[in-house]
């Protein structure tokens, strides 16, 4: 299973929330954002026959982000220490950012 991404709109006529997963035939709605939260929760573990597959690649994916943000939080961290010893460049803006690409910096 791979991640499953939903559309969230406000139903106009009734109030509340509609989620729709893109690729999947799960809809919820709800009132509240919180209750809508637990709908999808709980459709998607109705929607797929093992939920333990569910709970795999949840943690799988958990495990995912916390890698990218400690390896995220490491790479700035020797930007940082780079640019105290005036070793770094620092990109203000995307147009530069590409000149300084251009320029093999």
């Amino acid at each position: 299973m791979s991640e499953i991404i939903f559309s969230v709109v406000e139903d106009e006529v009734d109030g509340g929330y509609i989620a729709k997963a893109l690729g999947h035939s799960i809809v919820t709605e709800a009132e509240t954002w919180d209750a809508l939260r637990r709908n999808v929760r709980e459709a998607v573990l109705c929607h797929f026959d093992n939920a333990s597959e569910v709970v795999r690649e949840s943690l799988r994916l958990m495990v995912e982000r916390d890698e990218l943000r400690d390896r995220l939080r490491a790479e700035i961290q020797i930007g940082s220490e780079q640019l105290r010893r005036g070793e770094g460049v620092l990109v203000g803006s995307e147009e530069e950012f590409q000149s300084l690409a251009r320029a093999g910096r």
